[in-house]
C-alpha cells in the first residue's frame, strides 16, 4: 500500500491515539484534531489526502465538516466513523463525499481496505490535477491563440494570446458566448460554424479577428470539435495563429519579386540591344532609300504624281513598322500594370515577343519554325508577363545556337516555338527548342535556379530562368527542361486553361 497523509478527527482520545498509532505503523503520516474546526484549521495549513473523521462532535460535527472541506482544500478523501448506525446520516455523509461510512468499534482490516480505496482515489486525482497543470502550461505556451468554446458558442477556456488578441481578460470571457467578444459570421464565414459542428473540423483558413478596440489581426484559423464517449459534441477548439508578420513578409516578398522581374525585363532589353537595333534598321534603310530615289528623282526633274504616292505610302508604311516597334519595346521595359490578370490569347503576345526577333534572326541565320495553334483556350495571365518568358527563351535559344556555330561553321541554326492546347484543352503548352550547345544533366539541373548560367561572365546575369520559373508558378504552371550536352534544349511550359 502507498503511504499517505491522514487527518484522524475525534473528541475521544483514545480512539484518535489509537488509529494514529496503527497509521504511524503503517507508514502514514498523521495529523490530528479533536473537533471539526480544529480539522478545518489543519486542512488550511496541512497537504492533507485523507480524512478520517467521528461524525458527532462538540461544536461542527463531521456530517457538517465534510461540507466545508471543499471550500478549504479539494482532494480530499473522507472515510466517516460513528458509534451510531443511523443510516439517514450514512446517506448524508456518502452524498457529501465520504467513500465510506464504518461503525465504532473500527475493524483495523475493514478499514485497511478503505485507506487503499482512498489512496488509489487521491492517486487518480494527484495525476488528474497534474495533467491538467501540464495541459493548461501547453496551453499559456502555445505560440498560437487557443479558444475553446461549447457548442451553443460558449467559451470555456482561453489562453493568453487569445486574451492579447481580443484585448479582453480571461474573466471577461469564460462563460459568456464568444458571439459577444468576435463576430462568427466574421470569423467562421456563412454557415462556417455550422459546418464545423457537422464535420468534425476546419481546415485552416485566411480570416481577420478584430479585437475589443477595432485592431484587426490576420490569423490562419483551424479548429476540430471534442466528443464525450457517447459521441456527443461537448466542445469545439479553435486555434488562430497570428499571419501579420508573414503577411507583411508577403506584401515585401511580392515587391521584391516586381522588382526582380522588372530587372530581368530590363536586362532581356539589354540582351536583345543588337537585334533591336537590326529591327529597327529595317524600316530605316527602306526610308532611306526611297528618300533619295524621290531626290534623285527631282534631280532629274523626272518626279510624277504617282511617284511621289507610291514613296509617301511605302515610307509611311515602315515609320509604323518602326514606331510599332517602338511603342511595343516601351511597354514591354514598363511592364504590366497593376490591373488584375485577364483571360488572354496566348497567341497575341506571342507574336509580340517575336517582334523583337525577326530581323536579328534572318541576320543570324537563324531558321525559324513557328506553329501557333488557332482557337487556342484563353489563360488567365498578363499579357505582359507571358511575353516576357517567350523573349527570355528566344533570346537563350538564339544565344545556344550561335555559341554553337562558333564551334562548327558549317552548323545549321534552328530555333522552333510552338503554342498549341492539351488533348483535354485544360492546359495551353509553350515550347521552345533549340538545336544549339544544350546542357549537362548537371546544368538542366541547376539551371532554373537564381544566378545559375552557364553564359560567359558579363553575358549573363543568371535571373532569366528563374524569373520564368516565378512566373510560371505565380500562373498555376509548369515548367519542364529537357536537355543533353551538344544536342540543344527543350523547354516546355503548361498553363491552365482559363
Amino acid at each position: 500500500m502507498k503511504k499517505a497523509t491522514v487527518l484522524v478527527v475525534d473528541d475521544e482520545v483514545g480512539i484518535v491515539e489509537g488509529l494514529q498509532d496503527w497509521l504511524e505503523i503503517n507508514g502514514h503520516s498523521v495529523y490530528t484534531a479533536s473537533s471539526g474546526i480544529k480539522a478545518l484549521e489543519v486542512l488550511a495549513e496541512q497537504s492533507i489526502d485523507i480524512m478520517i473523521t467521528d461524525l458527532r462532535m462538540p461544536g461542527m460535527g463531521g456530517l457538517e465538516l465534510l461540507t466545508k472541506v471543499p471550500d478549504v482544500r479539494e482532494g480530499i478523501c473522507s472515510i466517516v466513523l460513528t458509534g451510531h448506525g443511523d443510516m439517514s446520516n450514512a446517506i448524508k455523509a456518502l452524498n457529501n463525499g465520504a467513500v465510506a461510512y464504518m461503525l465504532k468499534p473500527v475493524d483495523l482490516d475493514e478499514l485497511g481496505i478503505h485507506l487503499g480505496r482512498c489512496i488509489k482515489q487521491v492517486e487518480m486525482k494527484r495525476q488528474l490535477v497534474l495533467n491538467l497543470r501540464y495541459l493548461e502550461s501547453i496551453i499559456e505556451s502555445m505560440a498560437d491563440a487557443l479558444i475553446v468554446i461549447s457548442p451553443d458558442g460558449t467559451v470555456q477556456t482561453v489562453n493568453r494570446l487569445a486574451c492579447d488578441m481580443l484585448e479582453y481578460s480571461e474573466e471577461e470571457m469564460v462563460g459568456k458566448k464568444l458571439e459577444n467578444f468576435a463576430s462568427m459570421h466574421s470569423i467562421f464565414g456563412e454557415n462556417g460554424f455550422e459546418d464545423l459542428l457537422k464535420n468534425g473540423f476546419l481546415s485552416s483558413f485566411d480570416t481577420t479577428i478584430v479585437s475589443k478596440n477595432d485592431r484587426e489581426t490576420p490569423v490562419l484559423l483551424s479548429g476540430s470539435v471534442h466528443r464525450d464517449l457517447t459521441e456527443e459534441v461537448t466542445g469545439v477548439v479553435l486555434v488562430a495563429k497570428d499571419i501579420t508578420d508573414y503577411k507583411r513578409s508577403q506584401t515585401i516578398l511580392r515587391e521584391r519579386e516586381a522588382q526582380l522581374v522588372h530587372t530581368g525585363r530590363l536586362t532581356a532589353m539589354g540582351e536583345m540591344a543588337a537585334g533591336i537595333a537590326h529591327e529597327l534598321n529595317q524600316p530605316l534603310a527602306v526610308i532611306r532609300i526611297w528618300s533619295q530615289s524621290l531626290g534623285n528623282d527631282v534631280g532629274r526633274g523626272s518626279v510624277s504624281a504617282e511617284r511621289v504616292t507610291e514613296a509617301t505610302k511605302e515610307i509611311d508604311q515602315q515609320m509604323k513598322r518602326a514606331t510599332t516597334i517602338i511603342t511595343h519595346m516601351r511597354a514591354f521595359a514598363r511592364g504590366e500594370s497593376d490591373e488584375p490578370p485577364e483571360a488572354t490569347d496566348l497567341a497575341v503576345p506571342a507574336n509580340e515577343a517575336l517582334l523583337f526577333f525577326q530581323e536579328q534572326f534572318r541576320i543570324h541565320e537563324i531558321e525559324l519554325d513557328m506553329q501557333i495553334g488557332e482557337n487556342l483556350p484563353e489563360v488567365s495571365l498578363h499579357a505582359g508577363r507571358f511575353e516576357q518568358v517567350v523573349v527570355n527563351l528566344l533570346s537563350n535559344a538564339r544565344h545556344a545556337v550561335d555559341k554553337k556555330r562558333s564551334e562548327d561553321s558549317s552548323f545549321q541554326k534552328k530555333i522552333a516555338l510552338r503554342l498549341y492546347a492539351s488533348d483535354d484543352n485544360k492546359w495551353v503548352i509553350l515550347e521552345v527548342a533549340d538545336n544549339g550547345i544544350g546542357m549537362s544533366t548537371h546544368d538542366r539541373d541547376r539551371c532554373l535556379e537564381p544566378f545559375f548560367t552557364t553564359k560567359e561572365v558579363g553575358q549573363g546575369t543568371g535571373l532569366g530562368l528563374h524569373i520564368i520559373r516565378g512566373i510560371v508558378q505565380e500562373m498555376n504552371g509548369r515548367i519542364h527542361v529537357d536537355s543533353q550536352l551538344g544536342k540543344g534544349a527543350t523547354f516546355k511550359i503548361q498553363l491552365p486553361a482559363a
